[in-house]
């Protein structure tokens, strides 16, 4: 894996985490899912920060942070592609329900 290959949560949504619920997160790391799939996770919370990019008279989700009642998900573009790999901070005790709705999420996997 090369350093642009390399995906990573910024800082500050970590701290975030810490700020908001008083203890560090358990980060949960997924593959890549397609854009519809992304759709899904930005329809069931709440976006908080986003950086696009508008090309074409569209607009490309470059990454961002969407705010769910059990924590935060940070989500990245991967390079040269439409995917998305999604990062859930969330508390120790919410990883069952964040892998049930990842589990959910499957038909968007994309193949890695």
């Amino acid at each position: 894996m090369t350093e642009k290959d390399t995906y990573k949560i910024p800082e500050e949504f970590v701290n975030l985490f810490i700020k908001d619920y008083e203890k560090y997160p358990t980060i949960i790391e997924t593959d890549f899912y397609v854009l519809d799939g992304l759709k899904v996770v930005i329809g069931d919370g709440e976006i908080i920060s986003t950086y696009r990019q508008f090309t074409n008279n569209n607009h490309i989700y470059k990454n961002g942070l969407i705010k769910f009642e059990t924590g935060y998900v940070f989500f990245t573009k991967r390079n040269n592609e439409m995917t998305y790999k999604l990062f859930f901070l969330v508390n120790e005790n919410s990883v069952d329900s964040i892998m049930f709705y990842i589990n959910k999420l499957k038909n968007f996997k994309t193949i890695s």
